[in-house]
C-alpha cells in the first residue's frame, strides 16, 4: 500500500519516526510537489537549482554526472536497480541546501551523491529530473508529507 499518497505523515529517520496523523499542523512548505506520481523536491546542490525525486528506499542519493564535473570521488559503493539491475558508482561530497518557501534558507550541509548510471539518468531527463533524493533527507530533516506536498513541521527539523 502506497502510505505516501493515501495518508498525511511526517517522517523521521534521526528520531525513528514515521507517524501518521490527520490534525497535524503543517507549516510552510519547502519546494516539493507531485510530479507523474512521484513527490518531487527542489534543492540546491553546489549552487545549482535541481529538482530531485524523493524516493524513500534509496540509501544513496544521486544526480546527474555534470553536477559534480571536476570534484575528487570519496568512495565507490554498490547499489542495485530494479530496471537495471547491480551497479558500482562513485559518490561525491557536494553542498545542499533546500528551497523553501517564505523562509530564510536553512544553513547548508554537506551530503554525498552518486552518479546515476547512464541509462538512468535519460530516464529521469525525460521526466525533468536531475536525480534522487534518498534517505539522507530523512536523516538530517523532519519532514510531513500531505496531499503530495512537502513540509517541514512547525516543531522544527
Amino acid at each position: 500500500m502506497d502510505i505516501i499518497h493515501r495518508y498525511p505523515l511526517q517522517i523521521s529517520l534521526s528520531d525513528n519516526m514515521l507517524f501518521i496523523d490527520d490534525n497535524a499542523n503543517y507549516a510552510p512548505s519547502f519546494k516539493g510537489t507531485l510530479a507523474q506520481g512521484l513527490i518531487a523536491i527542489e534543492m540546491l546542490v553546489n549552487k545549482r537549482a535541481l529538482r530531485m525525486i524523493v524516493d524513500t528506499g534509496v540509501p544513496i542519493s544521486y544526480i546527474k554526472r555534470t553536477i559534480v564535473a571536476g570534484l575528487a570521488p570519496v568512495r565507490e559503493v554498490e547499489d542495485f536497480n530494479p530496471l537495471i539491475g547491480p551497479f558500482k558508482t562513485y559518490t561525491y561530497r557536494c553542498e545542499v541546501n533546500l528551497i523553501i518557501e517564505d523562509l530564510p534558507s536553512l544553513p547548508s550541509y554537506h551530503q554525498e551523491f552518486g552518479i546515476l548510471p547512464v541509462r538512468l539518468e535519460s530516464i529521469l531527463s525525460m521526466l525533468h529530473f536531475d536525480g534522487i533524493i534518498g534517505i539522507d533527507l530523512f536523516k538530517r530533516y523532519r519532514i510531513q508529507i500531505k496531499d503530495g506536498k512537502s513540509f517541514l513541521p512547525p516543531q522544527g527539523i
